[in-house]
């Protein structure tokens, strides 16, 4: 599969996640525990398309997120680039396939997203500590939730070594 292809079916899977997270999940939990799915597709991307077309489809799923949100049209699409660089850098060094690295990793990404975000959002403003545990909980989940997910993606997306 094409790398082009990868990213468009990466791109669709990120409008399926923004339905669900935003229908399906919403409707049967409550809004502090909804894990954001795109983080993960975002550490996939890093991990296993470190291209140009990947730079592209992660500044592409944050607008995705961005128009979900409906407030500004931006601030993800900068913290999904810069997430994505920090981690196409590293990934060479780290074996995601582990549970625990991918746990580790997606922690951490989705934390630092969130961290980004909100430095863009509100430009260095006073922000209430509620904004940091949300997104510690939705980290912990989005963490929680990698392995599974991660080994999915990888089993139908990623390139075949022959």
């Amino acid at each position: 599969m094409s790398s082009w292809k990868r990213c468009a079916l990466v791109l669709l899977l990120g409008l399926v996640a923004v339905f669900v997270q935003s229908t399906v999940l919403k409707a049967i939990l409550p809004p502090v525990v909804i894990p954001n799915f795109l983080v993960i597709l975002l550490v996939f991307l890093a991990f296993y398309e470190t291209s140009l077309a990947g730079v592209f489809t992660a500044f592409l799923l944050g607008l995705e997120f961005d128009l979900h949100g409906g407030i500004l049209l931006g601030p993800w699409a900068g913290s999904f680039v810069a997430v994505y660089c920090a981690l196409a850098s590293l990934s060479q060094r780290i074996f995601v396939d582990s549970g625990l690295a991918a746990f580790a990793v997606v922690l951490l990404s989705s934390f630092l997203s969130s961290f980004i975000f909100v430095v863009l959002v509100f430009e260095f403003q006073p922000v209430q500590l509620g904004v940091l545990s949300t997104a510690l909980i939705e980290a912990l989940l989005n963490g929680i939730l990698a392995a599974p997910v991660l080994a999915l993606l990888r089993r139908y997306l990623a390139r075949r070594e022959r």
